[in-house]
């Protein structure tokens, strides 16, 4: 969860919008006390592409294009 005032919210909207996009929550805070919270809507979209997938380690005989099906078929699980 990340926590914002409104001034960094309004001038960054943009930056904090790809956070909930990506899945993260984000408070809005107005003279440090939260007013709001932002969130991804349920089911709404997968994640970006751009967001960080784990590091891998490939075993003896396993293939790259396995371990990616494996890994997004526990993201949309």
């Amino acid at each position: 969860m990340v926590s914002v005032n409104t001034r960094e919210l309004t001038h960054n909207f943009a930056r904090y919008l790809k956070k909930v996009q990506g899945g993260q929550k984000v408070v809005v805070m107005l003279r440090n006390k939260p007013v709001a919270t932002l969130v991804p809507v349920e089911g709404a979209m997968l994640p970006p592409w751009k967001t960080v997938a784990p590091s891998v380690k490939l075993g003896k005989g396993a293939s790259i294009s396995d371990l990616i099906v494996k890994y997004r078929d526990e993201e949309r699980a």
